[in-house]
């Protein structure tokens, strides 16, 4: 799983995957990784992997625009 990957670009995949999802499937994956994972940080990580995919199109929207 990219999550236990301790390479930059499984991150930045992962920071993109979830920074796509709407909060809806957002909880739906903290749900099943929680679920599987026994960290109980883990809710906050996903949280914050998905933010920084979520900066990283607002970035990329705005250059598209030329913002």
């Amino acid at each position: 799983m990219k999550y236990d990957s301790a390479r930059v670009i499984d991150q930045a995949d992962l920071s993109r995957m979830l920074g796509q999802l709407d909060d809806e499937k957002l909880d739906q994956v903290v749900k099943v990784v929680k679920r599987f994972s026994g960290d109980p940080g883990i809710t906050d990580e996903i949280h914050q992997y998905a933010q920084l995919g979520r900066w990283e199109l607002e970035t990329k929207s705005r250059d598209v625009l030329g913002q």
